[in-house]
Parts: C-alpha cells; sequence; structure tokens
C-alpha cells in the first residue's frame, strides 16, 4: 500500500473517534503572519489596477489600463486578488483579517514569493509577499533565473515568463488544529490560493501557467526556507498576453512507499530529486521530455497535448445555464468581498444557479481539458470525480447525483431526501443540513499514486480545493452562499453514494440560499 494510501486511511474522521481530539493548546498557536524586515520593500498599494464600479461601488478592474503585459501593476493586483487582507474585524483587542482566499479555520496556512526579472520599478531578485501592508520584501535581490530555470527542469513557461508565483505551505499552522489531517487542510487551502490567481490572471488579460513539477529541496533552498517548517507546494508563471501554453507539467515523484504514513513522511514522500533536472524538457513542441520510469515504479505522465475521450453519453438531466457566465467584469467584487457562508437559509435556489455553479466552476474541464484554461489543473482532469447531493434546487428533484462535467449532465444515483445523512457526513454542522445542494469530491487514489507517484496526492488537493474556488466564485456572483466542509466522515460519504471502498474523498462544499443583504452586488 502507498504511503498515500495509507495516510489517507490513517486521518479519516470517523463517529467513533472523532471526539478523540484532546483539545487546542491556544499558548503554542503558530503566528498567521510570516515577517521579513528590509528597508527596500516595495509598496504595491498605489500599483493596484482596480477602480470602483459608477453604479454599485464595488471594485472593478481597471479595464482601461489592462495592456495584455506583466507589470507591477499586475502583479500587485493579483496579489491582492489571490491572498490579500479584504477586511479586519476586532474582537476586543484581537484583531481578526479576512483575506482573498477562505482558510479552514482561519489559520491561513500558505505563504507567497515571487521570482521576478526585467520588470519596471521592480529590482530583479526573490521576493516575499508581506501580507499585513501588501508590500513585497526583498528575499535575495538579483539575477537567479538560471538556478530557477534548473529548479523547475528548465520548462519552457519558466524561459518565457518574468514572474514567477510560487506558493509555499508552513504546516505547523493547520496542524496545530487538525493535527495529521491538517496536511489536507494545508493543500485544499493551497487550492483555493491557486485558484484565485489563475482565474484572476485571466481577467488581467495575462496568462498564467501553473506548474506542480519542480525540485522540491533545490527551490526551498533558493527562497532560504526551513524545511521542517516551510515547504514548496506549486508555481505559477505569469506570462505576457499571447504566449502560446505547455501542458503543465505534474511530474510522478521519485519515492517508493516507506513505512511512515504520517504527513511529513507522504510530503517528502512526493519530492522530485534534483537529479531529474538533467532530463530533456527542451522540446518546445510538447513541454517536456518523453515518458520514462522513475524510481519506486511510477512513470512520469504523458504530456496532455489534446482532449481526452469523450465518454458515453448516459443519459441524465442537461444542466446549462440561461446566460454565458461572465467572470471577467465581475470578479474582483467576487473575490475581494466573498464571505464564507455559516448559515443558510431552508429556501430554495434556482435550478439556473446550480446550473451557473457547475458549469462556470468545473469549465476548465470541459472537452477533455483542450479549452484555454484548462492547463490549470495538475491532474489529468478524469482522475477527479464529481457527485451532487440535491435537497433544494426548484424544478429538480432531491436526490444523490453524479455530474459529469464534459457533458454538463446530472446523473441520478439515489432518489430522496439525504439532507440528514449529508448533516452527519459533515460532523452535525448546520449548514450541510440547510444547504441547496453540497458537491463532493473524490478520486481512486491507487490509480493515482499508480500514475503519479506519492506525489499525485499533493495533485489531488490542490486541483480539488482549486475547483472548489471556482465553484464559489461562481456561486458569489450567482448569488449564492457557498462554504468549504474539509471535515467530514469519510467512508460515510462512500456508503452514500454507494461507491466502492478505494474511493478516496477529497473535499465536500456546500451551496445554500443567503438574505439578500449578504449577496454581493453587482447591479
Amino acid at each position: 500500500m502507498s504511503v498515500a494510501q495509507r495516510y489517507h486511511d490513517a486521518t479519516k474522521y470517523a463517529p467513533e473517534t472523532i471526539a478523540d481530539h484532546p483539545g487546542l493548546d491556544w499558548g503554542a498557536r503558530p503566528p498567521l503572519f510570516k515577517g521579513y524586515c528590509s528597508d527596500a520593500c516595495i509598496e504595491l498599494g498605489e500599483r493596484l489596477l482596480i477602480t470602483r464600479c459608477a453604479e454599485t461601488g464595488g471594485p472593478v478592474l481597471a479595464a482601461d489600463r489592462l495592456d495584455g503585459r506583466v507589470g507591477l501593476g499586475e502583479i500587485s493586483t493579483a496579489l491582492l486578488h489571490t491572498y490579500g487582507i479584504t477586511a479586519m474585524m476586532k474582537d476586543g483587542e484581537e484583531e481578526h483579517y479576512f483575506r482573498a482566499a477562505p482558510s479552514a479555520g482561519a489559520l491561513y496556512p500558505n505563504e507567497l514569493y515571487l521570482a521576478v526579472r526585467d520588470t519596471p520599478d521592480l529590482p530583479d531578485g526573490l521576493y516575499h509577499y508581506r501580507v499585513l501592508d501588501h508590500a513585497l520584501v526583498p528575499v535575495c535581490e538579483g539575477d537567479y533565473w538560471d538556478d530557477l530555470e534548473v529548479r523547475f527542469f528548465e520548462h519552457p513557461a519558466i524561459s518565457r515568463s518574468r514572474c514567477v508565483v510560487i506558493l509555499t505551505g508552513i504546516f505547523e499552522r493547520s496542524a496545530w488544529r487538525y493535527r495529521e489531517r491538517g496536511y489536507r487542510r494545508v493543500l485544499l487551502d493551497s487550492g483555493h490560493v491557486l485558484g484565485n490567481l489563475v482565474r484572476i490572471s485571466e481577467a488581467l488579460e495575462i496568462d498564467a501557467q501553473v506548474l506542480g513539477g519542480f525540485d522540491d529541496d533545490g527551490l526551498a533552498q533558493l527562497l532560504w526556507l526551513d524545511p521542517a517548517r516551510e515547504a514548496p507546494l506549486c508555481a505559477v508563471a505569469l506570462l505576457d498576453r499571447g504566449q502560446r501554453r505547455w501542458p503543465s507539467v505534474a511530474l510522478a515523484s521519485d519515492a517508493g512507499p516507506d513505512a511512515a504514513w504520517d504527513f511529513r513522511s507522504l510530503h517528502a514522500a512526493g519530492k522530485t530529486a534534483a537529479a531529474r533536472a538533467s532530463r530533456d524538457c527542451r522540446d518546445e513542441d510538447c513541454g517536456h521530455g518523453p515518458s520514462r520510469p522513475l524510481p519506486g515504479g511510477a512513470r512520469e505522465p504523458e504530456a496532455r497535448t489534446g482532449p481526452s475521450p469523450r465518454p458515453a453519453k448516459c443519459g441524465g438531466i442537461a444542466l446549462i445555464p440561461d446566460e454565458p457566465f461572465d467572470w471577467k467584469t465581475r470578479l474582483s467584487a467576487a473575490i475581494l468581498l466573498r464571505r464564507s457562508a455559516r448559515c443558510f437559509q431552508r429556501t430554495p435556489v434556482p435550478r439556473d444557479a446550480l446550473a451557473t455553479v457547475l458549469d462556470a466552476g468545473f469549465d476548465a474541464l470541459r472537452d477533455g481539458g483542450s479549452r484555454p484554461g484548462a492547463e490549470s489543473g495538475l491532474l489529468d482532469p478524469a482522475m477527479l470525480e464529481t457527485w451532487v447531493a440535491v435537497q433544494r434546487v426548484e424544478g429538480l428533484d432531491e436526490g444523490l447525483y453524479r455530474y459529469d462535467p464534459r457533458e454538463r449532465r446530472l446523473v441520478v444515483q439515489r432518489a430522496g431526501s439525504h439532507e440528514r445523512a449529508c448533516c452527519h457526513i459533515a460532523l452535525g454542522q448546520d449548514v450541510a443540513i440547510d444547504a441547496a445542494f453540497s458537491v463532493f469530491m473524490t478520486a481512486r487514489l491507487g490509480c493515482v499514486v499508480e500514475r503519479y507517484g506519492e506525489r499525485g496526492y499533493r495533485y489531488l488537493g490542490l486541483d480539488a480545493g482549486h475547483l472548489g474556488e471556482r465553484l464559489i466564485l461562481a456561486a458569489v456572483q450567482a448569488g449564492v452562499g457557498a462554504t468549504g466542509i474539509g471535515g467530514y466522515f469519510d467512508d460515510e460519504v462512500n456508503r452514500l453514494f454507494r461507491l466502492e471502498p478505494d474511493r478516496a474523498v477529497i473535499y465536500m462544499v456546500c451551496f445554500g440560499a443567503i438574505p439578500p443583504e449578504h449577496r454581493v452586488s453587482f447591479d
């Protein structure tokens, strides 16, 4: 059995053991912000490409200032919408900060670093994004691009880019509350951050190339990270508009199965080694070299150069929104004004709202991942499966459904009301019983590990969180509340949908009706 499978099984929640948590040691809570001190920091606030909508007063991108090139304005705007602070609330003497991306337990385990070159008003170097005051702090000054290309195995997107955003995780922030399961939360949270960055890049008219394959230890050394506390998880190369795209190189890991199953062992087993920096990645027709065997029996996946084969149509209910979804003009307000819903009204939502959420959230998976923006996923699109529990949707019977994002169809699995079962699965949270519908993402973990090695578990969490963020942002624009659920009884989900035991449940997201005053206004 793989390390990923042992880890996933060992970190499942079950009704018999859920009460075993020893409680939180508030005196040992890790800090939520990483600080670098420098007199040479770059203030980003005045560089934002945001204006106010004349009708609503809400934030919109300054379309007249977008030229399709990656400059300091694009970088500032992208960072704010990716992980920036969007609000602050005081509780006595304590200040609570809300960010552009949701986070389990508001623990915010991610940090962002930038490698920059040839950008006006921004000296070449490696920078840390200081969230508290929206600034870039130099970590190392100078040209590090040759080193960066080596760490990313000469991927052509690095050579064509002038700005690479590197997303890291500080595991102890989430492990403090969620113990070993905290690694799952870190990956999902990172996926939400990734989803924001990809979407806002599209709206800024620049290209975003997600990169999951890199030399983990080498990149950590380049950024001067403490390997016992912080690790790089993925990266995004920002490219001027019109640059050609390459398949996302989701490299398999080198390590074989290990006796340990804890999250540190799993993360270590999912690393790629510096020795593979010598492989031939300069073939720009495919983005990386041919598939070849790796230590531990895993194979490096082939590049996705075209649509995956379509499955045969299987009937079901067509679910196509009434109008095309507008990502660009409403995206800034959706990100900056979004809040996770804590409760839902027990009233139905329009069928078109469900269609809009699913259609816009999974649009990158349509046509087998061949449409623009589909490269944002790390896994083959077929690796993640989608299931929907419908509870209160106008014109749609209550029941459990499988959703086919390519065909945009719901296929009935079980009819009838299952709201109490969903509430039980979500550890008794009211949002699950009051939700209009809930989305579950699962995967055959054995197949993922066979194809991607132990690193595949990282890709699963990142992709599920990324898709979850797209779903949530679509819900905001459809006037529906949404919240991600990372705590659930894993095996109960399989029993509810009558899935085989080898299905790994990766994420659950609940959606429901909210009062008009809590909706983001776009009119």
